[in-house]
């Protein structure tokens, strides 16, 4: 039983902590890094930031615009907002 508890109050949910884009970068540098020193998911994703960024250009290039109206303000685009979203 003391062990279910420690899990419980030990336990991490994403709307426990600041999840800040720093922290992201620096996952994801990780995971490329594991990713390039692992032959087998090397040679599927050689380059996996480089990978991300062509997606991201990608999206960016390529998202039409759609106007939503937000409760309490005026017409966003939402293209725009994942653009500004994602620091580009």
């Amino acid at each position: 039983m003391a062990v279910g508890i420690r899990a419980v109050l030990e336990s991490e949910g994403p709307h426990h902590t600041w999840k800040l884009p720093s922290d992201q970068q620096e996952l994801l540098e990780e995971i490329a890094r594991l990713s390039k020193n692992d032959p087998a998911v090397a040679r599927v994703i050689p380059d996996l930031l480089g990978s991300l960024e062509k997606i991201m250009t990608e999206l960016d290039s390529s998202l039409p615009d759609a106007v939503v109206r937000v409760a309490g303000g005026g017409p966003v685009k939402v293209s725009t907002a994942i653009r500004a979203q994602s620091g580009r």
